[in-house]
């Protein structure tokens, strides 16, 4: 899977995460403004690693939720340092995390390849995890 970001983008840590998605006026403002405006929201690996000890699922699914109304505006950018290096071989799209980008697709395999944010969070959970 090959995917690009688009201007604007923004990225939103774990706080603004949880604001915008349990707040549903503020999450759709900020949903409205990216689809006018064919922007990107960028999520990360740290995404993903905030909402790794979160043991209330409401807000893994509120997360979740916000994330499904954005696509296909979401861009899964790479906060390694790594970057540097890529973008110094003049790669495309250097800061594009591919493999993160796969996790969208969940490992399903079926006729019409849909995505989605549902239960994104839940096989990264400590606690639904076992641990």
């Amino acid at each position: 899977m090959s995917h690009r970001p688009v201007a604007p983008m923004v990225y939103l840590d774990h706080c603004a995460l949880r604001k915008f998605s349990e707040d549903a006026k503020l999450g759709s403002r900020l949903t409205s403004a990216l689809h006018a405006r064919d922007g990107t929201l960028a999520i990360s690996w740290l995404n993903f690693g905030e909402y790794a000890t979160v043991t209330d699922p409401a807000p893994r699914r509120a997360v979740e939720q916000l994330l499904d109304g954005m696509l296909p505006g979401i861009f899964c950018i790479d906060v390694d340092p790594a970057v540097m290096d890529r973008e110094g071989a003049s790669q495309p799209f250097p800061h594009a995390d591919q493999a993160l980008a796969q996790w969208f697709l969940n490992d399903q395999k079926p006729t019409v390849q849909l995505f989605t944010a549902a239960n994104l969070f839940e096989p990264l959970n400590f606690k639904t995890r076992g641990a």
